[in-house]
């Protein structure tokens, strides 16, 4: 047997879990729930791996990845909301690179968007999808993804030199309090 699907899929699997690994926890996700996710993905691209186009199993992939991450949100969501004392929806940062002040710049920014505006900015730019495959991954027409991409950029530039602007105003206006005192 020269190519089993199981050989394919482990292939597939070696080459692209880190990636989905980090597709969830630069959105958030602790790094036990990342595990958790990650396998949950890869348990349904396995399940559905005969039945997938090999030129589009990356970007079905992410798809994948982004329901399964909804789905996580609102599991969480729904037991803060039914037993809060046990579930805290707020999540400690599961990275020392979410520290950063440009990264929380980013996400505050990011936050300001549309979803289809964030979903969109995150698949080409942090995972690195061409244009092409998000929209595959995301369920749009390809035809329009270049278009949406470029306003998304456009509103993410205006969003972000807000929060930039804002957290500039705050600091001078903390400094010349201390000053002041």
């Amino acid at each position: 047997m020269a190519h089993s699907p199981r050989a394919g899929f482990d292939q597939f699997y070696s080459t692209q879990r880190p990636s989905v690994h980090r597709f969830f926890v630069r959105r958030g996700a602790t790094r036990s729930d990342a595990d958790d996710l990650t396998a949950e993905v890869f348990e349904i691209v396995w399940q559905k791996w005969g039945h997938t186009s090999t030129r589009k199993r990356v970007a079905w992939t992410y798809g994948v990845a982004r329901n399964v991450l909804h789905a996580f949100h609102r599991r969480t969501l729904r037991d803060a909301l039914v037993d809060s004392p046990r579930h805290d929806p707020v999540r400690p940062a599961s990275d020392a690179v979410l520290l950063i002040e440009t990264a929380t710049e980013i996400r505050t920014a990011l936050a300001t968007l549309s979803e289809l505006d964030r979903d969109l900015l995150l698949a080409v730019i942090w995972d690195g999808l061409p244009p092409r495959e998000a929209a595959t991954a995301l369920g749009l027409p390809a035809s329009t993804v270049r278009v949406c991409l470029h306003r998304a950029r456009k509103r993410f530039a205006v969003a972000y030199s807000q929060v930039v602007g804002h957290q500039t105003i705050d600091i001078r206006e903390q400094l010349s309090a201390g000053v002041a005192s």
